[in-house]
């Protein structure tokens, strides 16, 4: 079986992404995958710098250039041509606290066969697989942005709509499984799992993105909030939208 993983490395606004590009790239040679696998690296908005070359080179991965149409779901979706059974699929916002993690996802695959394997999920809004980090055949990921590809929220969409990746993989019969450190999870059970995303200490996450550090460092009454918000609360995903948009208001008129 041929393994791919890839990594979404921006370089079109640099200054802004380094940072982020060099802590994934610390934690990728800190904290070995334990699976053999190819590593590909897909430059968005722009070819590869000398800073990336530089930052990637004891590594040898297979660059690739995407026009950030899509940010990095459509940088995702232009590697599903790629000769891979499987591939990683990582956003530029992730990075890995722990060893193992792509062995922990084959494991999941070995037990369940062909679906679409995440490393976080929620409810909010609808379940879903988050889309930092999942592995699956590429042709999934070009079957579901075929269906989203053309809308204006087609980001957003492809994660969280009635035509996501999720609801694509359900459509075709296939597993949605939460993998993480202590088991594997059917999407019934996506919310039972202790300390995974904006729960506990979240230690048991494959891999980490933005939006575990935010709940890291959030009062404990906001951690409450937003594990609710995952786990499917609606009241508290409006008050907190709406929250968002009146800050978004006073803002604007500063």
């Amino acid at each position: 079986m041929k393994l791919g993983v890839c990594y979404v490395c921006p370089v079109l606004d640099w200054l802004r992404y380094e940072p982020l590009a060099r802590r994934f790239a610390s934690s990728y040679a800190s904290f070995p995958a334990e699976c053999p696998h190819e590593f590909h690296i897909i430059c968005n908005g722009g070819n590869p710098n000398a800073d990336v070359m530089n930052l990637f080179s004891e590594n040898k991965p297979a660059y690739h250039f995407h026009d950030n149409t899509g940010w990095d779901i459509g940088a995702f979706a232009s590697m599903t041509s790629a000769n891979c059974d499987l591939m990683l699929f990582l956003g530029a916002n992730t990075h890995f606290k722990r060893a193992g993690w792509l062995r922990r996802l084959m494991e999941a695959h070995e037990k369940f066969g062909s679906g679409l394997y995440g490393t976080s999920a929620s409810f909010d809004i609808c379940p879903h697989i988050r889309t930092n980090g999942f592995l699956c055949h590429p042709k999934l990921v070009a079957d579901a942005w075929a269906k989203n590809s053309g809308d204006k929220k087609s980001r957003h969409h492809f994660e969280l709509g009635k035509t996501s990746l999720t609801a694509t993989a359900a459509g075709q019969n296939l597993p949605t499984i939460l993998v993480t450190w202590d088991g594997f999870y059917r999407q019934d059970e996506w919310r039972k799992a202790p300390d995974i995303f904006r729960r506990g200490d979240q230690s048991n996450s494959l891999i980490y993105d933005r939006h575990h550090e935010i709940y890291e460092s959030s009062s404990p009454t906001q951690k409450i909030r937003l594990g609710k918000i995952a786990d499917g609360n609606k009241f508290e995903y409006y008050r907190a939208a709406i929250e968002t948009r009146i800050g978004q208001l006073f803002k604007s008129r500063r």
